[in-house]
Order: C-alpha cells, then structure tokens, then sequence
C-alpha cells in the first residue's frame, strides 16, 4: 500500500490518496465505503465476498447467490445460495411460489415457518409437519406412515355376557376407527356403535347410533364367523364412544346374547 498526496489548495494541509501495486506495472487506487460523517461504519470488503452487506429491514427480498440480487420488495420471497450456508432466524418467513429451496444438513431453522409448494425439493434432511397438514405430494419415491409410541390408536378388547352388553368405551369426543369381531354362535350378532358419553339405553338411544354392523354366524359347532372393519378415515363421535351387542337387527333390539358368543376388540382414538 502507498499513499499520494494531492497538491492542496491555498490555505490547507492537502489530502491523501491511498493506492496499492498489483503488478509491477499496474497500480490501483484504493476506495473505502462508509458514513459520510463519521469514521466509523465502513463497509466490509473480503477477497472470497466481494463487499458484504448486512440486512436489517425484514420486509425486504433478497436472493444470495453468487452475484448478489435486490428482488422486488416485500417479505423474504427467495432465499438460495450456491454454496455456504443459509440461516434462518426466529424473525424470518420463507415462502416461494415457484422455484426451489434445498434444505441441506447444513441448514439451520430454529423456528418460524418453512412453506413448501409442490416445485420444492427436499434432498435430505427432516420436515416436520403440524398437526393438522392440509395435503403432501410426492412426485416420486414414497412417503411412510411411521407408528406411534404414544397418542396412536387404542383397543378396547370384550367378550360378551349374558345381557344387553351396553358398554361405555371413552366418555370424551374421540374418533371410533374400526373393530375386529369374532361370533362363535350360530346365529348372527349385531354391533351398535354410539356416539355417548356413558353406556348407550338399549332400545333408547337410537339416534345417537354412528355404526351397525352384522357378524356372520358360525357354520357349526366349533366353528365361528367374523368381521374385520376398519374406517379409512374414522368416524367422530363427538361426545365419546359405546356400543352394545344385540341379536336382532333392530335398532330398538333388547336381546340378550349368550356369555362368551362374541368376542370384539374394538380401535379408537
């Protein structure tokens, strides 16, 4: 680095001018960046960068590649870059409508909102999805089901008396998802769901009935009839979960079945 100074004008000191030598033949000046009125607040300028710019404003675009780009305003429409690593903070949204953004094992979200649209591609990594997630796609490859360890389905497992068996599962709204019922006797049963909170009134609470459901007999002694049902998408019972076995296939059935002639297990949430 070399400094020339300016011939100064009548009265002053003169000013210096800063110039670096790049070969022996060529020479720079150099330029330095800051606020006007003040010595500090200059901006940073590194040889793999190039000049490095802090963003304060949220609600401006930006697109980080390797040749920085203003966007159009608004929140973060597009954030990708070729290599490095992108951070996203507690105050940023990320959203695009087209485009792509890889998220790498580099990429850092400690919350905030990631909005995926069907031209994102996830490479590797984790999405967690909320409780609630509207629609997930996949163009190729596959998307798994993982099982619970806890807050999956239950069973509720019963083997029939000899009464009405009015029995009150779950006495809170729940989702009733199927069952699996095997019917020793020769005779058919009949399986009332009930959307109650307590054990349902045979005969009584009809219209509280969310499923009816048939059990095939048994062919002959020492033989038995079943019925597997499960409900792809549940049935809500919006005050909790009862049923009852009956033997004929009124709904207003009092019937009385023989002990140990139906055994069920029956899945909710």
């Amino acid at each position: 680095m070399s400094v020339l100074q300016v011939p100064p004008p009548v009265g002053t000191s003169g000013q210096f001018l800063d110039s670096i030598v790049i070969t022996s033949s060529t020479n720079r000046q150099v330029i330095i960046l800051g606020d006007p009125t003040s010595t500090a607040g200059l901006a940073s300028v590194t040889t793999t960068g190039g000049m490095l710019t802090a963003v304060s404003n949220p609600t401006t675009a930006v697109s980080l590649s390797s040749s920085p780009t203003v966007l159009t305003t608004g929140p973060y429409l597009v954030v990708s870059a070729s290599s490095g690593l992108v951070q996203l903070s507690s105050q940023i949204t990320v959203a695009i409508s087209s485009g792509v953004v890889t998220l790498s094992s580099a990429t850092s979200l400690s919350s905030g909102t990631v909005t995926l649209s069907s031209a994102t591609s996830l490479s590797s990594g984790t999405v967690t999805l909320s409780s609630a997630p509207l629609v997930v796609t996949a163009s190729s490859g596959f998307l798994q089901p993982m099982p619970l360890t806890t807050g999956g389905i239950s069973a509720f497992a019963y083997t029939a008396s000899c009464s009405g068996n009015m029995v009150n599962v779950k006495g809170s709204p729940t989702v009733f998802w199927g069952f699996y019922a095997l019917n020793t006797s020769q005779t058919i049963r009949y399986l009332r769901i009930y959307d109650t909170t307590s054990a349902p009134v045979v005969g009584v609470t009809t219209s509280q009935i969310i499923g009816h459901y048939g059990i095939p007999a048994s062919t002959g002694s020492g033989g038995a009839g079943g019925q597997h049902i499960i409900e792809p998408y549940g049935v809500t019972a919006s005050a909790g979960l009862g049923f009852n076995i009956g033997i004929n296939p009124s709904a207003t059935d009092t019937g009385s079945s023989t002990g140990g002639d139906l055994v069920l297990t029956l899945y909710y949430v």
